[in-house]
């Protein structure tokens, strides 16, 4: 697994091609966003990493610090009237950061991350 000097979360390779790669994650803890609404991927991406950044470095309810893990992974919820990414409708997008190792059975992070829309 390459994370460069990141955790990574522990997966196994489905598939593999010089573009991409499919991967299935292992079960295990992850801290996510609320659904963030917004008719720009680049801007509710950027907002949900903003707001979990933050979670790991403190601000949560014991102001416990954690690493930075990869992947960061987005799960993006289409529009239902005019498609995933219309810009007169919204789309919803989830945020999500993998919990590190250490934390996965002892985590006393408790309260999930607020965001304001």
């Amino acid at each position: 697994m390459n994370c460069r000097k990141l955790e990574c979360a522990p997966y196994e390779v489905i598939e593999s091609k010089n573009e991409f790669e499919i991967r299935s994650y292992r079960d295990a803890m992850w801290v996510s966003t609320s659904p963030i609404n917004s008719t720009s991927y680049k801007n509710a991406t950027a907002k949900g990493f903003d707001i979990l950044f933050s979670y790991i470095q403190g601000n949560n309810n014991q102001a416990g610090k954690m690493n930075m893990t990869a992947p960061v992974l987005v799960n993006i919820l289409p529009s239902k009237s005019r498609g995933p990414f219309s810009f007169s409708n919204s789309s919803s997008f989830v945020v999500h950061f993998y919990i590190p190792k250490k934390y996965q059975k002892t985590l006393q992070f408790h309260h999930h991350p607020k965001h304001t829309q």
